[in-house]
C-alpha cells in the first residue's frame, strides 16, 4: 500500500488564492496520490517502504522489520567491501545482517561492530547528513568473513526515515501541474487562482528536487 507524499494543504498553499471546491479537491488529492506512486519510481528511491494495513483497515502503520537478500559478488570488493542495499530507514539493535553461504549451507551473523553503515548516493558517508536520510550501503571491517558469490541478508524496516521537506513540495507543484496540464488552463476557481504562477519555474524546482535524491536501483535477489 503506498502511502502520500504531500497532503491536499500542501498543495493548496501554493495557490493561496483558491477557494476549496468539493470536486477539485478530490481530483487533487487523486492526483496526490499518482504522483506519489511516479516519483519514488522516477527517482530510483525507495521514500516509503512497506506498510501493513490492519483489519479492519484503518491508517497504515509501520511493518515489522523484513529480510532482503542482496548479492555479494566482485562489486563488493572493488568498492572497499562495501554492498548497496537501497533504503533502510535505520541501523539498530533491531537490523540484523547476515552471510548466506548455500555451497555450503551455513548463515553467518555479521556483529554491528563489523559493519559500518553508509549514507548518500553514492553511499559515501559513514554519518547522517538530514534527518531524511536512509542508510544506503553497509561497508564490512576487515577481517569479517563474507566469501565471493555470497548472498547477504538484512533484516530491517525500509524506505526513508522522513519524506524530505523538498520532496513534499516538489510533490504538491507536480500536482498543480498536473492540474494545469490535464484539466484545464483557465475557467475554474483553481486555474484562475495559479494565472500569476510561473509554471516553468514551478517545474523546473520539482524536477531539481528530485535530481537531489536520484538513484540507481539496486540488486535484489
Amino acid at each position: 500500500m503506498s502511502i502520500d507524499l504531500c497532503e491536499l494543504a500542501d498543495v493548496t498553499s501554493i495557490v493561496p488564492g483558491y477557494r476549496s471546491d468539493e470536486n477539485t479537491d478530490a481530483l487533487l488529492q487523486r492526483f496526490i496520490t499518482s504522483e506519489s506512486a511516479l516519483i519514488p519510481r522516477e527517482a530510483g528511491r525507495e521514500l516509503i517502504g512497506p506498510m501493513t494495513v490492519p483489519d479492519p483497515p484503518s491508517n497504515p502503520s509501520l511493518p515489522e522489520p523484513t529480510a532482503r537478500r542482496f548479492p555479494i559478488d566482485e562489486r563488493c570488493y572493488l568498492y572497499g567491501r562495501r554492498v548497496d542495499i537501497g533504503d533502510l530507514m535505520v541501523f539498530d539493535e533491531e537490523t540484523t545482517v547476515e552471510v548466506l553461504n548455500p555451497a555450503v549451507t551455513s548463515i553467518l551473523t555479521v556483529d554491528h561492530d563489523q559493519s559500518v553503515p553508509l549514507y548518500g548516493v553514492p553511499p559515501t558517508r559513514e554519518y547522517q547528513r538530514d534527518t531524511w536520510e536512509p542508510v544506503t550501503a553497509l561497508r564490512f571491517l576487515t577481517g569479517t568473513t563474507l566469501g565471493y558469490r555470497t548472498t547477504l541478508r538484512v533484516t530491517g524496516t525500509w524506505g526513508f526515515p522522513e519524506i524530505p521537506p523538498f520532496i513534499r513540495e516538489a510533490t504538491a507543484k507536480r500536482v498543480i501541474l498536473r492540474y494545469v496540464s490535464d484539466v484545464a488552463a483557465a475557467g475554474t476557481s483553481l486555474a484562475d487562482s495559479i494565472d500569476n504562477i510561473n509554471l516553468a519555474a514551478m517545474f523546473a524546482s520539482a524536477r531539481d528536487a528530485i535530481d537531489i535524491i536520484r538513484g540507481a536501483p539496486v540488486m535484489i535477489r
